[in-house]
């Protein structure tokens, strides 16, 4: 199975604040270690070209 992530972007926010922005390379991570899946398996997705942005 192909897992994809995008956590290298990260917004600061304030602390406490509701949306942490840390949580997805905390999962990635834990997905990782779980030893469920290859270091192959987990992909960064190509980034999107303005074509496939307009069309959304």
């Amino acid at each position: 199975m192909k897992l994809y992530y995008a956590d290298h972007f990260v917004l600061p926010l304030p602390a406490g604040h509701r949306f942490p922005m840390e949580k997805y390379s905390r999962l990635r991570a834990r997905l990782r270690d779980s030893g469920l899946f290859a270091d192959d398996d987990l992909r960064v997705p190509a980034a999107a070209s303005d074509a496939e942005i307009l069309r959304a």
